[in-house]
């Protein structure tokens, strides 16, 4: 068996499992990711909303995010490398 998981594994698939964990404080929809470990049918099975779309550049992809989060309004943004932290925002 463990040379099954070994021959199978893969960094970042594990990210997603741990994000789910997070929708019991920040509700649905609102976790976007910036991701190139899932296929686009992973990601389909996925509640999480993404930033670009796989294959394009990621520093291009969240760039166009950010510029339309902040024509929208005023957001706050929370980057993290460990999906197992909560962060609370002040006034939130």
């Amino acid at each position: 068996m463990q040379e099954l998981v070994t021959t199978n594994f893969k960094i970042g698939k594990q990210k997603p499992v741990d994000l789910l964990v997070q929708y019991r404080h920040v509700g649905w929809g609102n976790l976007w990711l910036l991701c190139e470990g899932l296929t686009d049918e992973e990601r389909a099975l996925l509640p999480f909303r993404y930033v670009g779309k796989r294959g394009e550049d990621p520093e291009s992809r969240l760039r166009a995010w950010v510029e339309a989060q902040e024509r929208k309004g005023k957001p706050t943004y929370v980057v993290v490398d460990d999906p197992t932290y909560l962060i609370r925002v002040r006034g939130s």
